[in-house]
């Protein structure tokens, strides 16, 4: 009983500090004034083009899954990593191991952040995918968790969703059609 009151009330004490919990909220506040101009809304059009053309510009398209299908039908296979760079899990990966994989098996790798404030880590020089970054839109979902953008994103991707599906990190697609999910990439 003590510990569930004692559970409750340091929930309670988070809540009204507005305490941040890094992977819960889309981090979208926390994004230093100097970095805001690298996120871009709504160019999934100049998106696509960097895609046909393979540059990477190095800016982050916020995106929806529909926008994101429109993209996937002009690549003939293409994973979807739903990156979380603080992520020491056996399935999360750095980005360069993940562009080594797709490279040397004929994919095309769409990367997707968790959230916004992973922008340090997402810009780091070891990781430069031939694509931009992606993050799924919070303001197009109308949800400030991390989560639930993501759960939102994968749903217009794929359809229903089941708990695989949702939380695996690696999204298969032949063109705009969803062909399974993958916890992890069989790297040798």
């Amino acid at each position: 009983m003590k510990i569930s009151l004692f559970i409750f009330c340091l929930f309670c004490l988070f809540c009204l500090n507005g305490c941040y919990v890094r992977g819960l909220q889309v981090g979208y506040s926390k994004v230093t004034p100097e970095n805001l101009h690298l996120f871009k809304f709504n160019e999934s059009k100049k998106y696509l083009s960097l895609v046909e053309k393979s540059v990477n510009d190095g800016n982050i398209y916020a995106i929806n899954g529909k926008e994101l299908q429109e993209i996937l039908k002009t690549k003939e296979k293409s994973i979807i990593y739903k990156w979380s760079p603080f992520c020491h899990s056996n399935v999360c990966i750095t980005l360069n191991a993940s562009q080594r994989y797709c490279d040397a098996n004929g994919y095309n790798l769409f990367v997707v952040l968790d959230y916004y404030d992973a922008l340090p880590q997402a810009k780091a020089p070891s990781h430069k995918p031939t694509y931009p970054l992606l993050i799924s839109n919070h303001i197009y979902y109308k949800t400030g968790f991390s989560d639930k953008s993501t759960k939102k994103l994968t749903t217009d991707l794929i359809g229903k969703v089941n708990m695989k599906d949702n939380y695996g990190r690696f999204l298969f697609f032949e063109r705009d059609r969803f062909i399974c999910t993958k916890d992890s990439l069989q790297i040798k």
